[in-house]
């Protein structure tokens, strides 16, 4: 699919966004380095050769929309720029008001909840801002649509401006973050509302079910 030069700029800057998130400030830092001091040695060649195989493949994507992305790469890259965004921690350690549903109830509004779970449908519209919040479960979101462009402010002060999602993508998608998140507020700066659900789980089985020889009815 033909891409205009603004969507191409987007997606260099969401390439760099997830070269930064996926390999570390190490790669930039060693590379920064060697341009700096001249030094070269074996480990920074293969270094450098192993950032640029990288970057090639990220390009492809990227040329081609992410057609062909391992949904794996994208769940993580999501993950982690959530985390880098919001605040991903171990553990909650808020009070239960700053949870999404009692901060910020006329956003993420719940469509069903019991033990397990906790579905939320969240819509943000344009140039909204929604209350102070976070998510106390780890989650799964599940998008109907491409995110708009968006800041994000934590509750220690700090902003982050997020670009639009690339455009060409198939939808549903879903992208785990399989953490809590401190509390944050979002800013939509794009022409479009955000609008997706997210799945919270309030138990997780994890490893456990490998000891099990039955799963529990009603659980």
């Amino acid at each position: 699919m033909p891409t205009s030069s603004a969507s191409a700029a987007i997606r260099l800057s969401d390439l760099l966004r997830i070269i930064h998130n996926e390999f570390g400030m190490e790669i930039f830092s060693s590379l920064l380095s060697l341009a700096v001091t001249g030094r070269e040695n074996m480990n920074v060649r293969k270094l450098m050769l192993v950032t640029g195989f990288a970057l090639a493949v990220m390009a492809g994507w990227i040329a081609r929309g992410w057609e062909g992305v391992p949904a794996a790469v994208q769940a993580q890259s999501f993950a982690a720029q959530q985390q880098r965004v919001s605040g991903g921690v171990q553990e909650w350690k808020w009070p239960d008001s700053l949870d999404s549903p009692n901060a910020a109830g006329n956003i993420h509004k719940i469509l069903f909840e019991n033990g397990h779970l906790r579905l939320l449908e969240v819509t943000i519209q344009p140039g909204e801002t929604e209350p102070m919040h976070g998510h106390k479960y780890p989650s799964v979101f599940a998008m109907d649509s491409p995110a708009p462009s968006f800041t994000d402010h934590a509750l220690d002060g700090t902003n982050r401006t997020i670009p639009p999602q690339a455009d060409g993508q198939k939808y549903p998608q879903c992208r785990p973050l399989p953490s809590p998140q401190a509390p944050h507020q979002a800013t939509i700066t794009g022409p479009w509302p955000d609008h997706f659900y997210r799945l919270e789980f309030k138990k997780v089985d994890g490893d456990a079910i490998k000891k099990m020889t039955h799963y529990p009815s009603g659980n």
